[in-house]
């Protein structure tokens, strides 16, 4: 294993570290070392198609941030613990997820250097899956957030509502088109901004998909 894989090895173990336990600082404190950690492994492994994935990942964390505090305005999600009193949703929990994100596409990059497309894609589906779901059961058995039960689907996988992590494996399948886009003409489509917007967007999109999909096979719990 190379330095640059240890560094997002180290980016993926400390974004899931910070929540984990539950106070928002240790969030704060984890997620910005991942965030180095991945800073790192950019530095190490000066490939450009690198160095978009991670930097695309981060992109995409924030574009999934913003995501977060519409379903904060509209009562889906709660965020328990926050960090800065004048934002939404806590900005170390934020970071965490934009670390995995970026892990996820760097991951994906790093599989077709050595794999082709139709095994790089599955794996990047169940290894997405995987960390959707240990993100969202820790973050919500921890306490830092959790979602509005009045309007969730009946399902959970552990303390996670299962359309999440649902959402992350459908989103880790299109890695391949979140890193290259489907036009080569368009300027921007390779540029982190670019990966970014596409990921955060399917991110979004699916998790929204899922959730419909689950709510419609499982229904809803009712609160009193």
């Amino acid at each position: 294993m190379l330095r640059g894989d240890l560094h997002v090895v180290a980016g993926v173990v400390l974004a899931l570290l910070g929540v984990s336990f539950g106070p928002a600082w240790v969030a704060c404190l984890c997620g910005a070392s991942a965030v180095v950690a991945l800073y790192r492994a950019a530095r190490v492994r000066p490939g450009s198609g690198i160095r978009r994935a991670l930097l695309g990942g981060l992109v995409a964390g924030a574009i999934v941030a913003t995501g977060d505090a519409v379903f904060i305005e509209a009562r889906w999600l709660f965020h328990l613990r926050r960090d800065v009193p004048f934002v939404q949703f806590s900005v170390g929990v934020e970071a965490c997820r934009a670390a995995l994100i970026a892990a996820m596409l760097y991951l994906y990059t790093r599989l077709r250097m050595q794999l082709p497309k139709l095994a790089a894609v599955p794996i990047g589906a169940v290894v997405g899956a995987g960390l959707g779901l240990a993100f969202e059961h820790l973050g919500v058995r921890a306490g830092l957030w959790d979602w509005n039960a009045s309007l969730m689907p009946d399902r959970q996988i552990g303390a996670a509502w299962a359309f999440v992590p649902l959402g992350w494996a459908i989103t880790s399948l299109c890695l391949w088109y979140c890193l290259m886009g489907f036009r080569r003409g368009i300027p921007l489509a390779f540029h982190p901004i670019g990966i970014g917007i596409r990921y955060g967007a399917a991110y979004l999109g699916f998790t929204i998909i899922s959730y419909a999909l689950l709510l419609r096979v499982y229904g809803k719990v009712v609160m009193p």
